[in-house]
């Protein structure tokens, strides 16, 4: 997508002015999945557009809140994935920000604690798990549980989320600009289902090829 390709920048020079009253609602998320899955919900009224964090993480919180003026939803992961825009986000009443990680139904996973710099592991210490599903092998933390040190932001790659979040989305899209509410629904319906049958295919084709030996080349 064309439009997926705007940096903070961009962001920053956008028009100040108010948009008109028919406008469709512009829309910011900050990872290009995100973007995907939002422009499927959003298809025939507008796109969305990608913040570019490295860019954005560099403003201050000034330069912050022009990049997201005449935003009306910025779809985000969370605090622990861009910190500064929380803070940015509380001060905005005009713009309704979706923390993703607090959806209900969406589950996230903790990353492996990182290994300290110049500390080698010790390969006597790494006891390798067989035969173990893999959510017992990392610590499944729910989606309110921010005290974990290291949450994974790629909550995209569970299909249940995928659903949980298509279906938050469309809610908030809805409210904000219910005249387009009835396609926005029309629009996530189809999606879901997209994401059903895709994970249903998955089933019968790769779960049964879970106590097939493979070697990985990373």
């Amino acid at each position: 997508l064309a439009a997926t390709a705007a940096t903070a920048i961009a962001l920053v020079a956008a028009s100040g002015g108010a948009a008109p009253a028919d406008a469709p609602p512009r829309i910011v998320v900050t990872a290009t999945p995100l973007a995907m899955m939002v422009s499927e919900i959003t298809k025939g009224v507008t796109a969305p557009e990608v913040i570019d964090l490295a860019r954005l993480a560099e403003l201050p919180a000034s330069g912050m809140r022009r990049a997201l003026d005449g935003t009306r939803l910025v779809v985000w992961i969370g605090p622990f994935h861009l910190p500064k825009m929380a803070p940015v986000l509380s001060g905005q009443r005009k713009i309704s920000g979706l923390a993703l990680y607090d959806v209900r139904g969406v589950r996230l996973m903790g990353l492996p604690e990182p290994v300290k710099p110049g500390v080698k592991p010790n390969p006597r210490q790494i006891k390798i798990a067989r035969k173990r599903p893999v959510a017992q092998r990392r610590r499944e933390i729910s989606a309110r549980d921010l005290r974990h040190k290291y949450p994974d932001p790629f909550i995209w790659l569970d299909p249940r989320n995928g659903i949980a979040m298509v279906r938050a989305i469309t809610v908030r899209l809805s409210a904000i600009d219910p005249a387009n509410g009835r396609l926005y629904r029309r629009n996530s319906a189809a999606l879901v289902s997209r994401i059903e049958a895709l994970d249903q295919e998955f089933q019968v084709r790769v779960v049964p090829m879970r106590k097939v030996a493979f070697a990985s080349l990373d």
